[in-house]
């Protein structure tokens, strides 16, 4: 299985309102690892979840349960750059369930299961936030400022779906969608009778007091008359998404502020990510936002959505940074070329070693603290103890924390009694050159002028080194104080 090495290799972001909306995502990756590779930054309340689409290597979060709205979302996606900087230079798919707005006499045809994309239509954005404006008079509204658009590569692939055939394209989505249907019943296509209502006909409650409870007591003679499709599967549908921090619920005001702002679908998190954010929303029609809502689609609706989303990322090319002329490639044969050991396995192994709860102690020793620091004057940390005590666990927990606080990249070095006969510098500093090669730092450029330079691998290593430095020491068996 395919495991990024940094945080630096996820330049791509996946963000969920609900949990449905995020089975759904994990439910589509080619690959789900099965458990982070990273711990968590100080201050980042988020919980990530990794997997990979084609070549993209993505980092999927959630909102809170029962947390929705603009700025929760917002600040999902600020924690989610400060955890992943990449993402900033890459983009943001907000990705879920979202409440149709269809409008028969403009050619927009909406139905439950069908998939609205956000991108700029004329006059209208791709996101309008509703709720930030002037009501002025006659019940009419004044849109104060514009949100961002779309980055132009996701405009660009938006573009080469539309123009594969509608149908095709349809019947592509429903066949995966039955597919993961048939594996987990939750997102089967729902039964239930697909009726739009006119939007001054409120709905009449049943006994049920579920959400989703249905329509048996709404006058179906209000239901809008609509042409039979001759097939079932998805429409994809193109412009703007309204988005507040209110769920709508009320169909005369749903096509009041569509006819206004163009909306072809209304969601409640949109708005916060669009701006600061290179972001494209994606949502599943679950209801039509009126009174007669039920989350009886709200599954299927985040499956075809989900679907849609890794559709399209398979259209996009793998990203390359263009200042970094090594490539990935380069960096592999370069590694090859150094003969090194990778420590990762050894490294994964001690980690999964440790027992819950264990090896925090050392974490919150002062020795720790002053030798991670900037300013520190010791720039080595030596613990010692008898073997079998847990020092390589130890060692590979603080390699962890370091990994996961810190940006710069951590390289090491695991020697252990298996592999006495490469403890030699020699294998030490091919092991440390391999690791910054993967980095994508600086080091990488360096190595390919060494490799390029001198195939014969000569590498020079100085008899005698540098004074060494002062150094912090504690047993590595002591528990905390």
């Amino acid at each position: 299985m395919h495991r990024p090495l940094t945080r630096e290799a996820y330049s791509i972001g996946w963000i969920c309102a609900i949990q449905i909306e995020l089975a759904a995502a994990l439910a589509v990756l080619d690959e789900v690892l099965p458990e982070s590779p990273f711990g968590m930054i100080q201050g980042d309340s988020n919980l990530y979840y990794f997997g990979r689409i084609k070549n993209h290597d993505i980092v999927i979060t959630c909102l809170p349960a029962g947390i929705m709205g603009i700025a929760p979302a917002t600040m999902a996606a600020t924690n989610m750059m400060r955890s992943f900087p990449n993402v900033r230079q890459g983009f943001v798919l907000m990705v879920g369930v979202g409440g149709g707005a269809p409008n028969l006499r403009d050619g927009h045809d909406i139905r439950l299961g069908d998939v609205v994309i956000s991108q700029p239509n004329g006059p209208h954005p791709s996101v309008v936030q509703y709720d930030f404006g002037k009501a002025i008079e006659r019940g009419q509204f004044l849109q104060i400022g514009q949100l961002d658009s779309p980055p132009r590569i996701l405009l660009c692939t938006l573009s080469t779906l539309k123009a594969r055939d509608p149908e095709d394209f349809g019947r592509t989505i429903r066949e995966q969608a039955q597919q993961f249907g048939a594996e987990d019943q939750r997102f089967q296509c729902p039964q239930s009778p697909d009726y739009l209502f006119m939007a001054d006909h409120f709905h009449v409650p049943d006994e049920s007091l579920e959400e989703s409870a249905t329509c048996s007591r709404c006058d179906l003679t209000k239901a809008v008359a609509r042409p039979e499709r001759n097939a079932n599967y998805p429409h994809f549908h193109y412009g703007t998404i309204a988005s507040a921090n209110q769920v709508m619920k009320d169909g005369v005001k749903r096509d009041m502020i569509s006819e206004e702002t163009g909306a072809l679908c209304f969601e409640m998190e949109a708005a916060g990510l669009m701006n600061g954010f290179n972001c494209l929303v994606i949502r599943g029609i679950c209801d039509y936002s009126d009174g007669h809502k039920n989350k009886s689609w709200q599954p299927y609706a985040a499956l075809v959505a989900a679907i849609y989303t890794k559709e399209l990322l398979k259209l996009i090319p793998e990203a390359v940074d263009p200042e970094d002329a090594f490539g990935r490639d380069n960096v592999v044969r370069a590694v090859k070329w150094l003969a090194a050991d990778s420590p990762q396995e050894e490294y994964y192994t001690r980690i999964s070693d440790t027992v819950d709860g264990t090896c925090r102690w050392i974490l919150q020793r002062k020795e720790y603290k002053d030798w991670k620091t900037e300013d520190r004057g010791a720039q080595c940390l030596w613990m010692y103890g008898k073997a079998g005590t847990g020092k390589s666990v130890l060692a590979a927990n603080i390699i962890k924390d370091i990994k996961d606080s810190t940006f710069p990249p951590c390289v090491f070095y695991f020697s252990i009694h298996e592999s006495l006969a490469k403890r030699d510098p020699l294998s030490i500093l091919q092991s440390w050159l391999s690791q910054l090669a993967t980095t994508g730092s600086c080091a990488s450029k360096t190595l390919k002028s060494m490799r390029e330079g001198n195939e014969e691998r000569t590498i020079a290593v100085p008899k005698k080194g540098p004074s060494p430095t002062p150094a912090r020491s504690f047993r590595a068996d002591c528990g905390p104080e």
